[in-house]
């Protein structure tokens, strides 16, 4: 199954990575295995659960997804403070063997809902319907922003404490200590999220998330020389937005799909959002290489807050109601 793929594939990475390619591999695998995990886990909770409450059962399931990267990188920087990278790797590794089981228990009892069959083809035709186009932009622009975060943050807190005088190997291990505990309390985000956009409506909701994050980002890059007490708190608040709204989108189009085209729907729609994660770390990193020391870090993060601004405008194109069944006017 895709979570043996996964698993297997992390054990190995720091067993048997040694340069550039094979680094590659197993990171190729292992997102692999991810995705073949998160994409069909995420349907089975939509189909459980009626539309008035699904935002809220969706955020809990990407809330726990959340929860485990985030607790993950923090234990890691607290394991490394102890042992080398890959012994703390491995031993974070070991720990996911169990989630081969955990799968195989939860869908064991699972029935697809009558009229939510699927033709087992991809269908691109779901990318007529403008109300899931939207949402799709809307979610690709959101990855591209949480991956943009997640790479870069960490980075970014290192620099910050560089600047104040802290050696190199210890600025590494408490930025990722401190970058794990920060972007752990976006763990709490989606399901908020999804509880808000149950009472308000998906768009407004994430749009309103999307004006914090970005606000945050036109400011954090800025804070180099602030005190580090400041730098952490705007860190956590920095966490919290950036993932909060990560539930509505993917509840938000298997609202807008037709049932017969769910699983189409969300494979397209979770390619897009990963398609954004991997090309906005990229652009950053661009960003950070050809800017100016003194303004790089600011620059980079104020382009992510742009992402903001057009996902904004572009939600602005959706009618509400928002969570309710496909209609012909959408299309």
């Amino acid at each position: 199954s895709f979570a043996c793929i996964s698993v297997v594939s992390h054990i190995l990475f720091p067993l048997l990575a040694d340069g550039l390619v094979s680094a590659v591999v197993l990171r190729v695998l292992a997102g692999l295995g991810l995705v073949g995990v998160y994409n069909p886990g995420m349907r089975v909770v939509a189909e459980r659960f009626s539309t008035n409450g699904r935002g809220m059962a969706v955020g809990t399931y990407v809330t726990f997804f959340y929860a485990s990267n985030s607790v993950s990188l923090a234990l890691t920087g607290i394991l490394m403070a102890h042992m080398d990278w890959r012994d703390a790797y491995l031993v974070m590794a070991l720990l996911a063997v169990l989630s081969v089981p955990m799968a195989f228990l939860a869908l064991r009892s699972h029935e697809a809902p009558v009229g939510g069959g699927s033709s087992g083809t991809l269908d691109l035709s779901v990318l007529k319907n403008k109300a899931t186009r939207i949402f799709m932009l809307a979610y690709s622009l959101h990855a591209a922003e949480l991956y943009i975060v997640r790479v870069w943050l960490p980075a970014f807190l290192v620099a910050v404490l560089v600047a104040k005088g802290v050696n190199s190997p210890e600025a590494a291990v408490t930025a990722a200590t401190v970058g794990g505990i920060a972007l752990a309390t976006g763990a709490v985000g989606p399901v908020v999220g999804g509880i808000l956009s149950d009472r308000w409506g998906r768009a407004v909701s994430a749009s309103a998330i999307f004006a914090l994050s970005g606000a945050v980002s036109f400011i954090i890059g800025w804070l180099i020389g602030f005190p580090w007490p400041v730098v952490v708190g705007l860190t956590a608040l920095y966490g919290w937005a950036i993932a909060a709204d990560s539930a509505i989108y993917s509840t938000a189009v298997t609202e807008v799909s037709e049932p017969s085209k769910l699983g189409s729907t969300l494979a397209v729609h979770s390619f897009l959002g990963f398609t954004g994660g991997v090309i906005g770390p990229i652009v950053i990193g661009g960003i950070l290489d050809l800017s100016p020391e003194a303004i790089r870090w600011g620059l980079a993060f104020s382009v992510t807050g742009a992402l903001s601004i057009v996902a904004i405008l572009s939600l602005m194109r959706v009618r509400p109601p928002i969570h309710r069944t496909a209609s012909p006017s959408d299309t």
